[in-house]
């Protein structure tokens, strides 16, 4: 199958499955063209052609995620640079916090991931999300709860948390070998 022909096939639909992802109708034009720019300079690789539609979609999941990194990088200069003029230390926490934890939603499995990329990173409802990804609304509220709690996990694993009475992130460091075990 030539490239052409699968951008016909699927190019809608990609398209739709990134602008669901970014919410950005022109980042999700860039991403689709440069997801067909491997997808062309790759195709040969492909050694079974039964799984085509899930190579291309993890082409495009990948090529998403660069797009979060590209701009992760450009956030961090202005927060930081934001922070530094505003001395808001508690801002300050909380904003590195955040940043931090989208590189432990990357180490998420797939289904988690998805589940907490489309609910908290992309606002859809644990309604939306049972609709998009065909499963039932039961199954959507066990994936997100599941991957909120690998999240936790996953930040109790790394740093100690300060939070004031709202529960609101304060402060933090990391974890080191003198600190107790959390469990979790």
């Amino acid at each position: 199958m030539i490239t052409e022909q699968l951008y016909n096939r699927l190019g809608k639909q990609l398209k739709y499955f990134i602008f669901s992802r970014v919410g950005n109708e022109a980042a999700a034009e860039d991403i689709l063209h440069d997801v067909f720019i491997k997808i062309h300079s790759s195709i040969a690789s492909l050694k079974d052609t039964s799984k085509l539609e899930s190579w291309v979609f993890q082409i495009t999941r990948n090529a998403i995620i660069d797009y979060y990194r590209k701009r992760k990088q450009y956030v961090e200069i202005e927060d930081s640079h934001a922070a530094s003029e505003e001395g808001d230390e508690e801002d300050d926490a909380h904003r590195k916090a955040s940043l931090g934890l989208f590189d432990m939603v990357e180490e998420l499995p797939q289904i988690y991931r998805d589940a907490i990329l489309l609910t908290e990173y992309h606002g859809l409802t644990q309604k939306e999300l049972a609709l998009r990804m065909n499963i039932s609304l039961t199954g959507a509220k066990s994936r997100v709860q599941r991957a909120r709690k690998m999240l936790r996990d996953l930040l109790l694993q790394c740093c100690h948390f300060e939070f004031d009475k709202y529960g609101t992130v304060i402060d933090y460091c990391k974890v080191c070998c003198c600190c107790p075990k959390v469990k979790t």
